[in-house]
């Protein structure tokens, strides 16, 4: 499974661990339980650190463009946060990219 750690004080020392739903060049997809934290909209974090099954961690600062409360189909009540990546190194950017290139070779040669 693919999780993000972001920290929630400038010190770093008060972080939370989110899992990933989504990746893309741009950025990313996290879920969190309701009362985890209260994301909003332009919020920005800095020095968050992705963690992607095979490549290591990524830093990355984050940015909220989308919060919205959603039930999935088993009936937990969750709340989804789009991120967007901000000042990203090209490199990570790169390492990003394999990633998905991978995964989806993966999933088409498994027939997904």
């Amino acid at each position: 499974p693919m999780f993000c750690q972001i920290p929630l004080d400038i010190s770093g020392q008060k972080k939370i661990d989110v899992r990933l739903v989504d990746i893309s060049g741009g950025g990313i997809g996290i879920i969190v339980s309701p009362g985890t934290f209260n994301f909003q909209p332009e919020m920005l974090f800095k020095q968050c650190s992705l963690f992607l099954p095979e490549y290591g961690q990524i830093t990355a600062s984050l940015r909220i463009r989308s919060v919205f409360r959603m039930l999935t189909p088993s009936g937990e009540d969750i709340v989804r946060v789009g991120c967007k990546f901000e000042d990203l190194p090209m490199s990570m950017a790169n390492t990003i990219q394999r990633y998905i290139l991978n995964t989806e070779r993966d999933r088409r040669a498994r027939g997904g």
